[in-house]
């Protein structure tokens, strides 16, 4: 074979391995107990990422091939390392603000809850409102505190708090006027979304679902933007260190004051357009 068929040789076989060569890769992680969710290869100890996807998952020696001079390596050290968690129902207007104010898990009767909250607003007492949450609605066996209760506590600055699963509130006098809900206000939804009343028709302060209870929420500052930013950092960071990569937000309920769209919508725009959104989110819209 002469020189020049020799050397078109070595060039064809270069190109072809150059052709063949693993793109470099954003992440690799190797050393670990990693767990595929494969029936037939369960567990493999490394792992590539390259532009936001798995590209390999197998051996250390098959994963070396993706590094690059800007791949960042992470050598898991026996640690376990496993697909992410969907969060298949949630919200981040309730699941943030459920991050913030007085938490009332675990109180056992309408006495404890008021004490909690007495010593909330007390540690607390230049807050323009007062937010409570997590109350147990079985607890109260159908009799609720009241706002008459909760006036008890603090009468000239709105007190709010939900229930476990946030349907459901209770209000003190200052919160319902501050929304101008009284005797003649009509239920949203009679029978499903509706004011609890007395004899007399005068709302008691318990309100049963979203309909109801929101717009006492809004008309306290509970439920603006700026509001939201806090809790909605709380919560990502939360779902993010408890290992949710993914979360379908039932229902987007507070409507931007321009009407355009949800104030839940803009933070998490936000926060993916500054690089801080760790999880992919589907959303629906709750009117």
């Amino acid at each position: 074979m002469c020189i020049r068929d020799r050397l078109s040789t070595a060039f064809f076989i270069l190109c072809s391995s150059l052709s063949h060569a693993a793109p470099d890769a954003d992440f690799v992680f190797i050393n670990g107990k990693i767990y595929t969710m494969d029936e037939d290869k369960a567990w493999a100890t490394a792992l590539v990422v390259s532009a936001n996807k798995i590209s390999h998952v197998g051996s250390n020696d098959g994963a070396r091939k993706y590094i690059g001079s800007d791949t960042r390596v992470i050598d898991l050290k026996g640690k376990m390392l496993m697909p992410g968690f969907v969060d298949a129902h949630n919200h981040l207007a309730t699941g943030g603000l459920v991050k913030i104010g007085q938490d009332l898990t675990g109180s056992k009767s309408t006495k404890e809850i008021l004490e909690r909250l007495r010593q909330y607003v007390r540690e607390n007492p230049d807050r323009p409102f007062y937010f409570a949450h997590s109350w147990e609605t079985p607890m109260f066996g159908g009799v609720f505190p009241t706002k008459q209760d909760l006036d008890s506590i603090v009468a000239n600055r709105p007190l709010i708090m939900l229930n476990e699963d946030t349907h459901n509130a209770i209000a003190n006098s200052k919160a319902l006027q501050m929304a101008d809900v009284n005797r003649s206000t009509e239920d949203p939804i009679p029978g499903q979304s509706y004011f609890l009343r007395n004899n007399e028709g005068e709302p008691t302060g318990v309100m049963f679902d979203y309909a109801a209870w929101t717009p006492v929420g809004e008309a306290i500052g509970l439920m603006d933007e700026k509001a939201l930013v806090e809790p909605a950092e709380l919560f990502i960071s939360y779902l993010s260190r408890h290992g949710v990569t993914a979360y379908y937000d039932m229902g987007m309920m507070f409507p931007s004051p321009d009407q355009n769209t949800f104030m839940g919508l803009e933070v998490l725009a936000k926060r993916e357009q500054q690089g801080q959104l760790p999880m992919r989110v589907k959303s629906a819209i709750q009117n």
